[in-house]
Parts: structure tokens; sequence; C-alpha cells
């Protein structure tokens, strides 16, 4: 098959698939009409205040240089582990406490400014997109779970599984021309600050200019998550309305046998694979022990749906950054997070405390106690950040110094 017939057919199905559904939203309105609001709630009680802190920030920080800054010092800690530049460590941190989709967020705006290439794009966003632990702690773990015990399994094995995928991908792209880039590096303070004040000089905006850019890509991005989260949350009930979850849910069984999962955790499953957080509330409240709620929760979270899949196509448009690498990665992630949540649960976990709580408090909370946890997480990040390359810097210039006297 050749180019432009590939690309007939792809414009024929998603024009095929846009027909379908909306077909399907008139066929059904008052389903979509509901499904729609519930969506436009999440996404303005719980995602908005809590992403927005991160999101101006992120490109006030990348604006003045001080990606830059953490990036030299950082380096060497991220080189020798995932063979990424020091910047990973501050899309890791971002990513891992404020959750989908910052971390591709910050990949594209690294990629687009030139500061990384498309290999080092494609190892960062292998395990620097990640879930954030307002999600998993509260709306997961308490809210639906009504366990914290069950939370922290959940985080360990998301985190840690995070982490291994970043280590097997640090061979992706091994034969790279920019490999020995980062092994040439100086990793003092003085070039630290020298170069995020190149970086800054670069960026060329007043300050002005630069808060006021911030502030407006930021609800840019933000409308065009919440378009996602309404869209796939109107999609997946008319899924459901026409028996296409069940469908998907017949064909997963041989699956759910292999692992020994329960048949009820199929349309949770199955719901979930196109959006995240249905498929959780789906499976928190089937009849299912807790430790296969556990591993299938796990497995979600680490996948984070076609949803979260669409944002990140969205933010990577203009990059040459693959998608399908990256859907990939997930797939792993959400197993390996299922797999290291099950051996930690079944370790640590203690049913004996385990307390069933039906009031989701995770939802009642309000946007400014969300907004200002999202602003401790920003200060707390930056802040351990800087102590540890401060404590590399020293470290090196130690070593040198000991270098020095014994070559004397």
């Amino acid at each position: 098959m050749n180019i432009k017939l590939k690309d007939k057919v792809k414009t024929a199905s998603f024009a095929c698939v846009s027909l379908a559904i909306t077909l399907l939203i008139i066929a059904f309105p008052q389903e979509s009409f509901k499904s729609a609001l519930y969506g436009l709630e999440s996404w303005l009680k719980i995602v908005f205040p809590a992403l927005l802190p991160f999101l101006i920030c992120s490109e006030v920080l990348i604006g003045t240089g001080v990606v830059n800054f953490l990036s030299t010092l950082l380096s060497p800690i991220m080189y020798p582990l995932f063979r990424c530049p020091g910047s990973s460590s501050f899309i890791w941190a971002m990513s891992a406490m404020s959750g989908y989709p910052m971390g591709a967020k910050l990949v594209a705006e690294l990629k687009q400014k030139g500061d990384i290439d498309k290999i080092q794009g494609q190892r960062i966003l292998s395990f620097c997109s990640t879930s954030g632990p307002l999600f998993m702690a509260g709306a997961v773990g308490v809210g639906m779970l009504g366990s914290q015990q069950a939370a922290n399994c959940i985080m360990a094995g998301h985190y840690a599984s995070a982490i291994v995928l970043g280590l097997m991908f640090r061979f992706y792209g091994s034969n790279s021309k920019k490999q020995n880039y980062y092994k040439t590096t100086h990793y003092s303070l003085n070039n630290a600050f020298e170069n995020m004040h190149q970086a800054r000089q670069k960026d060329g905006r007043t300050i002005a200019e630069l808060l006021g850019d911030a502030v407006r890509n930021s609800i840019n991005t933000q409308l065009m998550i919440g378009g996602f989260i309404v869209l796939y949350s109107v999609i997946i009930d008319l899924l459901i309305q026409i028996g296409f979850i069940s469908f998907l849910s017949n064909i997963f069984k041989p699956i759910m046998v292999a692992f020994k999962l329960d048949d009820n955790l199929l349309n949770g499953l199955t719901g979930g694979l196109f959006e995240m957080t249905i498929g959780c509330k789906l499976i928190s409240q089937s009849l299912v022990p807790i430790e296969q709620k556990v591993f299938a929760l796990s497995f979600l979270i680490g996948w984070s749906g076609f949803s979260i899949h669409s944002q990140v196509a969205s933010l990577l448009a203009g990059t040459n950054i693959s998608v399908g690498i990256y859907v990939l990665s997930k797939l792993l992630h959400g197993i390996m997070a299922a797999i290291f949540s099950s051996c930690i649960m079944a370790i640590f976990y203690n049913q004996d405390v385990t307390t069933f709580n039906q009031n989701n408090w995770f939802y009642d909370i309000t946007w400014s106690e969300r907004i200002l946890a999202s602003f401790r997480y920003i200060m707390n990040i930056i802040t351990i950040l800087l102590l540890l390359g401060l404590i590399l810097n020293g470290i090196i210039r130690l070593c040198n110094k000991n270098k020095t006297t014994t070559l004397g």
C-alpha cells in the first residue's frame, strides 16, 4: 500500500468514525448530554484547578532559564541512568506531582525550543508521563476504594514501573549521533548559571510578556484537555449504550482467565481503555476482592486511556516524536504497574485496617485548596531539585579536587 493510499484510508476512516459518533449523539441526546455534563464537571472541579498552576509555572521556569540551570546540575544523575539531559528530572518531577498530560507538554516545549532532540524526547516521554498523587491517593485510593494502604500500593507500583520503563528506554536510539554530548558537559555551578543566562537571553521576552504568554498558553492547553475529557466521556457512554463495551468485554475474557481475574472487572477495564477515570470508577464499584481491584486499577492508571493519548498526540503535534511508541510505552507501563502493585500489596497490605468510605471526599476539595496544594508541590519540587543539584555539584568538585591532588 503506497503512501497516498494510506492517507486516503486514514481520511476515510476518520470521517466514518466522526459521522458514526455524530449519529449516535443524535440517537441518544439525553445520555450524551448527561455524560458531557459529567465530563465538564470533572474537568472544572478536578483537572482545571489542580493542573493550571503547574502549566503556568512550568512555562515561566522554562522562559527564565531555570530548567537549563537544573539540567546542567542534574545531568550527572539523569544521563548515566536514563541517557537523558538533566532537564528530564524537572519533567519527571512536574509530571509525577501534577499528572497527565504535563510530561508530554514539557517534552513538546523543550523539543520545539531545540533543547532536546527526537531520541531524547522519546526516552523522556517514556518515563515522564505519569499520573499524579492527588488522583491516585485521593480519588482512587480513598475516594473510590476507601483504603489509604491500597492507594500507597498503587502509587508505589506506578512510579516504580515508570522508573524501570525509563531504564529500559535508555537503549532506545542508542546509535544516535548526539549520544556522547552529555559526557563532555561541565557540571559546574558557574556553567549552570551561564546556561540559564544564555537561555534567558535566547528567549528574549520581557517578564510581562513571559507571564502573559504563560497564562494564555496554559488556558489554551486546559481548554484542549477539557474538550477531550468531555468528548471521551460522551463516547464511552455511547459505546455502553450500543453494547460495544460488552462486545469488547467478551473478547477480553481469555485474558481475564489467564490473569485469574473476576469477570466483574471486564466492563471497568474495557471502559478504562478509553477513559481512565470512568474505568476506575466502574472497577471500584465491582464486587471483587480488593487485590484484584488494585491490579486492574494499576493497569488502567499506567495505561492512562485513549483520552489521555489523544491529549498527548495533540500536544506533540508539530514535533517528530512518535505517538505510536509512546502508546506502546504506556501499555508496558500499565502491565508493569499492575504486577508491581500486586507484589507490593501481597507483602505490605493489611486487610484488618481497610476502611470503606462511600463519600468521595476527594471531589469536594475546593478550588482554592487544590490550587494551594499545587503551588506547594511546585515549590517543593524546585527546592528539592535545587538542593540535589547543589549537592551533586559539591560532590563533583570534591572528586575533581581529589584527582588533582593525587596527580600532583
